[in-house]
């Protein structure tokens, strides 16, 4: 089991207490982060660097006043619902450290990188009664603060769905076949609501039958819904495996290829819809 730290939110003061171990009177709110994100290193960076996971939401290693955005956003939660889970799943929607990635604060933890954080001297942080401080640097971290946009977009925006909003694609990782290490994420979607992931060689644009949106990857074309690759609104992300990408027959991304992959997702009305799509050119 990985050593971890964590910071304690409490409703009254709403002071925080960073604990070392998960022996502590307070195992839930250990257990509540882990067990929602068990993949993510976005912790384990900024301890391998010498700070604490407290840091993932707060300025000081040991917790405490003040947070950062993505901290205040689950506090906020907290006070609402007195429900941690509850509180960071309130929070995965927004981009609180509103980086140029646009990327969610789910995104940003799927993706190991710091949703409250971006580097250098010039974060945000907050107090209790909200009152920011600016320019203020960012703690150590072994890993990368915000996701490095490694496609390019096209057929955006896409078409509004229920929610008034265009659903939106990224993805994140590297576009080096070797590391396979790519995650896609769809956005602003209909909330509960269910898509996949779309993958192809081609690039096209047509408005497919009792649908909202334009399919905008075209040919031979691969459906990422095996199990546990199906995602729900109003945000989700799915790693792929670049050796076998679903197309007939499957097939391994290949150095020097284009690969573009777009969202289909299901919206209210007995209708569906599609994000708007990316192309990644693979080294």
């Amino acid at each position: 089991m990985k050593h971890r730290v964590l910071s304690i939110l409490t409703a009254g003061s709403l002071a925080a207490v960073c604990i070392s171990s998960v022996a502590t009177p307070f195992p839930f709110f250990y257990n509540s982060w882990t067990a929602r994100y068990p993949a993510s290193m976005t912790d384990d960076l900024l301890i391998s660097a010498g700070g604490t996971g407290c840091q993932v939401c707060h300025q000081a290693s040991a917790g405490g006043a003040p947070w950062n955005p993505y901290g205040f956003r689950v506090r906020i939660g907290w006070i609402a619902t007195g429900d941690i889970d509850m509180a960071m799943m309130l929070a995965e929607t927004f981009d609180s450290d509103n980086d140029v990635t646009g990327t969610s604060n789910l995104d940003e933890i799927a993706g190991s990188t710091q949703p409250g954080w971006i580097p250098g001297n010039d974060n945000t942080v907050l107090y209790a009664d909200g009152t920011p401080v600016t320019n203020q640097p960012a703690p150590d971290c072994d890993g990368d603060y915000d996701p490095s946009p490694i496609d390019t977009r096209y057929c955006s925006p896409a078409n509004v769905n229920s929610t008034g909003m265009p659903g939106r694609i990224d993805a994140l990782g590297s576009p080096e076949v070797a590391q396979n290490n790519v995650t896609l994420a769809a956005s602003d979607l209909p909330p509960g609501q269910f898509g996949y992931f779309l993958a192809s060689r081609t690039q096209g644009m047509v408005m497919p039958p009792n649908s909202s949106g334009f399919l905008c990857v075209t040919g031979n074309i691969g459906r990422l819904n095996s199990p546990g690759m199906i995602i729900q609104g109003p945000s989700g992300s799915t790693a792929i495996d670049l050796t076998a990408i679903p197309i007939n027959p499957t097939s391994p991304v290949m150095p020097g290829e284009s690969w573009n992959f777009q969202c289909w997702y299901r919206d209210v009305g007995n209708t569906s819809n599609f994000t708007d799509a990316i192309e990644i050119t693979f080294s």
